[in-house]
């Protein structure tokens, strides 16, 4: 089975100012993620993580600094207007016929357990493949059948169910 959503690499940093007045934020440094159609993934961790960073990246709303994101194998960024949903916070959370397998990214802040759950599940049944962003690591587990761990912009801990999840030591 092809992935739905593979990211190798993803680096994004933020520069404000100007001149020699600059300050710089990492906010995602060597990132990879696979995840594939029918599966569910869980990105906990506190804020300023990267958990969202992340997901505009996946989402292709936000260009990365380095790095390669492809949706079903195609990487050109049109390719995730078409195979991706973003969705913020539970108020987002509809059903959503579509005649192709899509990638649902999902930052759903302090959401209804019971309701995600659901949601997510139907999501996966569809064929789907669902990557949620949460800070409760509890809920993580809850919600999805892998959780990755960040913090700082680095995934920290993974869990190798189903999807590979790594972090590249070199910059």
């Amino acid at each position: 089975m092809s992935p739905a959503l593979e990211v190798l690499g993803l680096t994004k940093r933020f520069v404000a100012g100007a001149g020699s007045c600059l300050a710089t934020a990492q906010a995602l440094s060597c990132v990879e993620l696979v995840a594939y159609p029918e599966e569910s993934v869980a990105i906990v961790g506190p804020s300023g993580a990267g958990k969202t960073t992340f997901l505009l990246c996946a989402a292709g709303l936000l260009a990365p600094d380095s790095g390669v994101v492809r949706w079903f194998g195609d990487p050109r960024r049109a390719a995730s207007m078409e195979r991706t949903r973003l969705h913020y916070h539970r108020a987002s959370l509809e059903e959503i016929a579509t005649d192709r397998t899509v990638v649902h990214l999902v930052d759903i802040g302090d959401a209804d357990a019971a309701r995600s759950r659901e949601w997510i599940e139907s999501r996966r049944a569809s064929g789907d493949c669902v990557i949620v962003a949460v800070r409760d690591p509890g809920l993580g587990r809850r919600l999805a059948g892998t959780v990755v761990s960040m913090r700082d912009g680095r995934v920290v801990d993974a869990s190798q169910a189903h999807a590979r999840v790594a972090e590249t030591l070199f910059r």
